[in-house]
């Protein structure tokens, strides 16, 4: 009788610490909502399906706020035409006013500049509606999320996993984004610890359209933070290109 009581004990225990709200997808998305922003530094990875052709990419993100960060990517092209694989490395800055993206083809010695003020990138990228107005990969997900049901959630020991569907108009939408496909589906992981992302996946019917993956997660301690990485020269010789700012658009009730 006492082992049968012993095990009741235990059944009623292993339900309390799989309680619904913990499967619950809001619950989960609101541990996301907590490093929202937070600074961090991280690598990430990208793969990406471009009709065709693909992008591979790995790289370091260092991300203070949305107007100080710092990107480096080394890209790899294969495919749509191309007789071997094409190599190039990106560096993003953002150095409080500008963004200064500077890009570098193996072929050429030369650097490609270019630069676009901060206020700016942002406004175009929501006028031409686009899916990511930010670099902090939590930010990225949670701007996705808005338009996605989340149907499924599972559980590891180390790991979450969301999956939902994006909602008919936010298909013809984001399709700007991904020249692969029509999104239909997104799949999310997170760190059951701390919240952040471990990864997140936009898919098609068939394919993958594009995946980013995130590991070496540092959460910074901005006292120690040298703000000078956050700082931009260009290579001595280098022109860049600089796009006209952009216009605000005319009040439509005028």
């Amino acid at each position: 009788m006492p082992k049968l009581a012993s095990l009741s004990f235990l059944a009623v225990a292993i339900l309390s610490n799989a309680s619904p709200a913990q499967d619950a997808p809001e619950a989960w998305l609101s541990r996301l909502r907590a490093t929202k922003k937070r600074p961090v530094e991280v690598t990430q990875t990208m793969a990406m399906d471009l009709n065709g052709a693909s992008q591979n990419s790995i790289g370091k993100l260092l991300y203070f706020d949305d107007m100080h960060f710092r990107i480096t990517m080394d890209i790899t092209l294969e495919g749509g035409g191309l007789e071997k694989p094409a190599k190039r490395s990106m560096l993003n800055v953002g150095d409080g006013t500008w963004m200064w993206m500077e890009a570098r083809d193996h072929m050429f010695e030369q650097a490609q500049v270019r630069r676009m003020k901060l206020a700016d990138l942002k406004a175009t990228a929501i006028k031409q509606g686009r899916a990511f107005t930010t670099h902090h990969p939590s930010d990225r997900i949670l701007e996705l999320a808005d338009y996605v049901d989340f149907q499924t959630v599972e559980l590891s020991d180390t790991e979450v996993f969301l999956k939902g569907e994006f909602s008919e108009e936010s298909k013809s939408r984001l399709i700007n984004d991904f020249r692969g496909g029509i999104p239909r589906a997104l799949e999310v992981r997170l760190d059951r610890k701390t919240g952040f992302p471990v990864s997140y996946e936009i898919k098609s019917y068939h394919k993958s359209l594009v995946r980013f993956g995130y590991t070496e997660v540092n959460f910074l301690d901005v006292k120690k933070l040298d703000m000078k990485l956050f700082h931009y020269d260009p290579p001595e010789g280098t022109t860049f290109f600089e796009p006209p700012p952009v216009k605000p658009e005319a009040d439509s009730k005028k």
